[in-house]
């Protein structure tokens, strides 16, 4: 009984930690068309890790963490 009792307490804990992480802020996606050559534009914001990307055909061109 009390083996029951440890692997579901450490079940409940795993799974309230692991939904405890928040996903990433996402920027919808821009398109820009210059001299006939069409590029798309991205960017995450991650409030935990407070770091901005920036993208450029989905590949990162930027990064920024903002620390206090």
């Amino acid at each position: 009984m009390r083996k029951l009792y440890v692997l579901s307490t450490l079940t409940a804990g795993v799974l309230l930690t692991a939904c405890a992480a928040k996903p990433p802020i996402v920027a919808q996606n821009k398109t820009v068309v210059v001299n006939d050559q069409t590029i798309i534009f991205g960017g995450i914001y991650d409030k935990e890790k407070k770091s901005c990307n920036l993208l450029r055909m989905a590949m990162p061109l930027c990064r920024a963490n903002f620390h206090q």
